[in-house]
């Protein structure tokens, strides 16, 4: 298929694996050039020369001025931008979840997020076009009690997107969200992974089949 994304610039952050190693290698092959930034270089290395690896930490608050400098400065230009990065904990429950379990979640999935939609929009309201596209939950409309600091940060992300929407559409940049549910990534499917644990939650049977397309 051909999606018009010859030579267009996109970060792409938790490239290595799952979700974001799909989004990167769908990218290249669509002829995009890819920045992708991730704490491993996981999958990003057998990309070819279209993905420029960044190894980097998006919890340090100068990791996204870093990579949208590295990005003008290598490629001119930056087109788009895939907020992909993210984590999840189960907890027992809102009452056993910290103030540091709060922290953490929100340190990757919003405000990394955050950060790196304001590093790059400069560039592309200069440029007076651009795509942002923030990967959010189906959890943020289906919030549970095991997930809690989870779910949250992934609303508070899709109510980031619809201000950077409606700011920046009138300038030529569009903000989108994407909310998957379940999806087979090596984070759901490593014995002992995301699968197992909520499984174990739930009391559900991990080792039944799943239908085709779980």
């Amino acid at each position: 298929m051909d999606l018009g994304l010859s030579k267009q610039v996109v970060v792409v952050t938790g490239a290595a694996a799952g979700i974001g190693e799909a989004t990167a290698r769908l990218l290249v092959d669509e002829g995009a050039i890819v920045v992708g930034v991730d704490r491993a270089e996981g999958t990003m290395g057998t990309l070819g020369g279209r993905l420029t690896p960044i190894l980097a930490d998006l919890t340090d608050p100068g990791t996204p001025g870093r990579v949208a400098e590295h990005a003008m400065a290598v490629h001119g230009r930056i087109d788009g931008l895939v907020n992909n990065a993210g984590s999840v904990n189960l907890r027992t429950g809102f009452l056993d979840t910290t103030d540091a379990d709060w922290d953490a979640t929100f340190a990757l999935n919003f405000h990394a997020a955050r950060r790196m939609a304001r590093a790059v929009l400069p560039a592309m309201v200069a440029a007076g076009s651009g795509s942002l596209v923030h990967v959010t939950s189906e959890s943020a409309r289906l919030p549970d009690g095991h997930e809690s600091d989870y779910a949250t940060s992934k609303i508070a992300l899709l109510g980031l997107s619809k201000a950077l929407a409606v700011e920046f559409g009138p300038r030529g940049v569009r903000s989108n969200v994407v909310a998957p549910g379940p999806t087979r990534t090596a984070m759901w499917e490593t014995p002992g992974g995301f699968g197992e644990t909520i499984a174990s939650f739930l009391g559900a049977c991990r080792s039944m089949k799943q239908p085709p397309g779980w």
